[in-house]
């Protein structure tokens, strides 16, 4: 299949592997085709962290005729190695129908080294510059597994991640993304993820679409909670530089909003409202953002 655009993390308590691939069940070492093979463009994936410990913390373990092929992509933050291989499917690395090709690898814990990145595969994935894996720091804004908003996987700005020699084709799947890992500056997690509703990823450069010029910004999930008899809450993820103002209506007349007390400015994290409900509760609500 075709793939683009993946984003994972583990949790710090969570030490395993990226990707642990099976082209059959362990042992069954018949080869039979269809070959497990698929295509993957532009994934950021985050281990547990350098010092989570566990065992076999790798990127990758491919074994048992596993084809996976991984372009444009970042892999950083595990405890321990890159890529295991093993015999069955270092054929097919060989035969090029494994391939890892303009990757950036950074952040493990074994050793930012080719010796600790290309296990048993005479490193050729790093050592054969045509493949253009590059042992780099990808510079992502921040990693942050926890309930502060703090997580941001876009890369700064002078990143390696920034640019790519490889494109994937233009077949009607693909984007033309002319970078290395899941996000540019947009920040199409944002908003509507799991992470996003934990509390875990930021919710600067939120936005639609995956290609350097999105620039629509995705509305905010708010929760409306009733503070008090007399006053309702509401509070939101927010962006810096952006500035919200609660309004409020009693008939959706357009000229008939109000504002409930001034603007606020959005920090990056979770910002809180207030309107006062008064004598006549019955009334319309909405945020401006600008």
């Amino acid at each position: 299949g075709k793939h683009q655009f993946w984003f994972g993390i583990h949790a710090s308590d969570v030490r395993d592997k990226g990707f642990e691939l099976n082209g059959e069940p362990n042992g069954l070492a018949v080869g039979n085709l269809p070959l497990a093979k698929f295509t993957v463009f532009n994934a950021t994936i985050l281990g547990a962290g350098t010092g989570s410990g566990g065992t076999a913390n790798n990127a990758f373990t491919i074994r048992e005729n596993a084809s996976p092929r991984m372009y444009n992509s970042i892999f950083t933050d595990f405890a321990q190695r890159g890529v295991s291989i093993d015999a069955k499917s270092k054929v097919h690395l060989d035969s090029g129908a494994l391939d890892f090709r303009n990757n950036l690898w950074w952040g493990f814990g074994g050793g930012n080294t080719v010796a600790n990145l290309d296990l048993g595969n005479s490193a050729i994935l790093f050592n054969d510059a045509a493949r253009q894996n590059v042992i780099a720091d990808p510079m992502l804004g921040s990693i942050s597994r926890t309930n502060n908003f703090g997580l941001d996987p876009r890369p700064k700005a002078g990143s390696p991640a920034a640019a790519t020699d490889r494109v994937a084709e233009a077949d009607g799947f693909y984007t033309q993304a002319s970078y290395k890992g899941a996000f540019n500056t947009v920040n199409w997690a944002a908003d509507w993820t799991a992470l996003s509703a934990y509390g875990v990823l930021t919710a600067n450069g939120a936005g639609i679409g995956a290609g350097p010029s999105s620039a629509v910004v995705n509305p905010p999930t708010v929760t409306i909670t009733l503070s008090s008899s007399s006053s309702l809450g509401f509070s939101l993820a927010s962006v810096a530089g952006r500035s919200y103002q609660l309004q409020s209506t009693a008939t959706l007349t357009p000229t008939a909003w109000v504002n409930e007390g001034a603007p606020v400015a959005g920090n990056g994290a979770l910002l809180s409202l207030e309107a006062v409900i008064g004598a006549d509760p019955g009334k319309f609500y909405r945020i401006i953002v600008e």
